[in-house]
């Protein structure tokens, strides 16, 4: 018998209905100048709580607030997430790029500031992560304070993290009431035997083991001297010693000793070009087809403007027919340059940005990388794609190094009558593909380029 998501759940599943329906959240004015915001984060249903604090600057935006979320607690970042107004499934929202690329319209996480949304002390927010175990937490303003904090930091807190998948709140006590009691033999959770339910759970995880010290020292993972971002510290805890050996050489090269000191170049605007272009047939707004497409009309144009017409085989005014076309439109999307409401494809802050020559575009694509993330392999892909290209490899020897270091880690492939080795091609590396050569491949990149996105992938990496 089909089993069905109870009420408040519906949201959850909209795949039954079509997307949910929920208001817009409520936004501030952002503040004229940074502050710092003191936060505490609560971990709803856990009897005692586990909570953090932490200080953040006020004018770090949503998705950069979810990182911080994460190594706080001591999530692996492994699940969907979503900020609402309030703890309830039909709360005002903020979308993620998952959200996104299902096609969701409303206000997205990137493009608001945290100062939009808590603007005075005792005001509060709420973070849903994994919605099948469902671990709803509770971030309050306590404090506004002149000093604004370098970088986000873990001052205090309670409580080890659950484990990843361990059931939500329910599974979680019955986890941490096991292990309180020393690991009993007639009382395993999960039918699992003692051994098992130990080599699963965290290395030395015990309910009650947590240091602010312990989460600052997660975040020390570091290139000459320069702490990388949480999710390549993680990424690159999880590698089995083959791949971390291949990508800990790349790391070690003489390229990454600046990192402290490099900025984000200054990207020429033949390299941006591709993307500028489609922002400029995008405009203030594109209608798209019923079946979210760029229209026949514009895809001819930008095929045209983009010199498709000279190389691409076919016709030239459907983009499910122009891979070119295709890739530009679901690129942009992810790097957050366009974004959709109600049917229609709009230009966001970055897309203007980039369009209006800003200095230091790089920092733009830098920002994003690795992208399509919420695809496991195409993070992992991902990842390694910046590492190989920040670490001064020759253009044509990227894809060599990608897939060596993905078919190390495990990853495969199947046309259904064998097992193949994994292949490189992933949004990231099609993005700076683009970047150094425009969209034919023949094409020979330019040495400076090359360097210049080296740079790109290396800030990508830095915290």
């Amino acid at each position: 018998m089909t089993q069905f998501p109870f009420a408040g759940d519906f949201d959850q599943y909209h795949d039954f209905f079509g997307p949910p329906v929920t208001p817009d959240p409520k936004l501030h004015p952002a503040r004229s100048a940074p502050a710092g915001y003191q936060l505490r984060i609560e971990l709803l249903g856990t009897s005692p709580q586990v909570w953090r604090r932490v200080l953040v600057p006020s004018d770090i935006h949503l998705d950069e607030l979810h990182s911080v979320l994460q190594s706080a607690m001591g999530w692996e970042d492994a699940h969907l997430h979503r900020f609402q107004e309030k703890a309830d499934g039909r709360s005002a929202r903020f979308l993620t790029l998952f959200d996104q690329f299902e096609g969701q319209q409303g206000i997205f996480e990137f493009d608001v500031r945290l100062d939009e949304v808590l603007s005075r002390k005792g005001s509060t927010l709420y973070y849903d992560y994994d919605f099948g175990d469902d671990w709803q937490h509770k971030i309050k303003l306590e404090e506004i304070t002149t000093e604004v904090p370098v970088e986000a930091v873990c001052i205090d807190g309670a409580l080890a993290c659950p484990p990843e998948d361990c059931g939500g709140v329910y599974g979680y006590e019955e986890l941490a009431q096991w292990v309180r009691a020393g690991y009993p033999e007639d009382a395993v959770p999960f039918d699992l035997s003692v051994e098992e339910m130990k080599e699963w759970l965290p290395p030395n995880w015990h309910p009650d083991h947590f240091t602010a010290e312990s989460v600052r020292m997660a975040h020390r993972n570091a290139v000459g001297g320069v702490q990388m971002v949480p999710q390549l510290q993680d990424f690159l805890a999880s590698l089995p010693p083959e791949p971390d050996h291949l990508l800990q050489e790349l790391l070690a090269q003489e390229e990454w000793s600046e990192l402290s000191s490099e900025t984000p170049p200054d990207l020429p605007a033949e390299a941006v070009e591709p993307f500028t272009q489609f922002l400029r047939v995008v405009g203030d707004g594109l209608k798209l087809t019923q079946a979210g497409r760029i229209p026949p009309a514009q895809v001819s144009e930008l095929s045209h403007t983009l010199g498709l017409d000279q190389w691409y085989i076919g016709k030239l005014n459907r983009e499910d027919q122009v891979y070119p076309v295709a890739l530009l439109h679901e690129l942009s999307r992810q790097l957050g340059f366009v974004y959709l409401r109600k049917g229609t494809l709009l230009p966001s802050k970055a897309g203007k940005a980039l369009l209006s020559g800003v200095p230091g575009n790089g920092r733009l694509f830098a920002d994003k990388l690795p992208l399509g993330t919420t695809r496991r392999f195409n993070e992992d892909a991902g990842w390694i794609t910046v590492i190989v290209a920040g670490s001064g490899i020759s253009f044509h020897e990227w894809e060599a190094h990608i897939v060596e270091v993905l078919s190390a880690i495990g990853w495969e492939r199947s046309n259904g009558m064998m097992v193949l080795p994994a292949v490189a091609a992933n949004p990231t590396l099609n993005a700076l593909q683009i970047l150094a050569r425009g969209l034919h491949r023949p094409e020979e990149p330019e040495p400076g380029r090359i360097t210049d996105l080296a740079r790109l992938a290396r800030v990508a990496c830095r915290e």
